[in-house]
């Protein structure tokens, strides 16, 4: 199971913050923590950006040629993102920033380059790109290469991208067999009343309804 300290940070204020003391109280009381993944460390050089306009690619079917406002004025990228549409914000990664390859695992440096013959100076990034597939999982319905969308306006267009989701997040990889006499345990919210019983955090008072379920 995938622990995210910002999901459980939407129930309750965290009084213990070092994720290695989280994990070690909750290894030695609850479950063993098998891992400690930081993600979102991606977001240096990247920001909100809005897709002004798309145009077919003249030489390949599956890629846009896409005007985006960054905080850099206007900017030409080539993508592929299959949920793509005018109007729409997105994470925009500019030239010289680093992102993760999602098939290999490592990371690269955007660099200007011509794909199939068109210009691009930056990258329109899926949440895999930018490790933040856990606070934005991909929908089915937006096909099988979505980037990241933030809806549509203009409203934080340019805003610097760790500013506008609030930092990145901590997951706690959680050994599923420990826990398997825990059915309560397999929610994001059964590890926030954990977390309350064990004196790790205290319940925010303006916690989503549903968290006051079976206290």
């Amino acid at each position: 199971m995938k622990l995210s300290l910002n999901w459980i940070s939407d129930f309750v204020d965290l009084k213990e913050t070092d994720p290695q003391k989280i994990a070690d109280r909750l290894t030695s009381s609850v479950a063993e923590v098998e891992e400690i993944v930081g993600q979102g460390g991606f977001l240096d050089g990247c920001c909100v950006g809005k897709v002004l306009k798309l145009s077919a690619h003249p030489d390949a079917d599956k890629l846009q040629l896409c005007d985006v406002k960054t905080d850099r004025g206007k900017v030409r990228v080539v993508c592929g993102g299959t949920n793509l549409r005018e109007g729409m914000r997105v994470a925009f990664a500019h030239i010289g920033t680093s992102v993760k390859d999602p098939k290999s695992g490592g990371e690269f440096e955007l660099k200007k380059i011509k794909i199939r013959g068109e210009d691009s100076s930056g990258m329109i990034c899926a949440a895999e790109e930018l490790e933040l597939s856990m606070q934005y999982p991909p929908k089915l319905e937006e096909g099988e290469w979505p980037v990241i969308d933030f809806g549509d306006g203009d409203e934080d267009v340019g805003k610097a991208l760790s500013e506008f989701i609030g930092g990145g997040d901590i997951v706690l990889h959680i050994d599923n067999h420990s826990i398997a006499h825990r059915p309560d345990l397999f929610s994001q919210v059964g590890f926030a009343r954990e977390f309350v019983a064990m004196g790790l955090a205290t319940w925010k008072k303006d916690r989503p309804d549903f968290a006051d379920h079976k206290l």
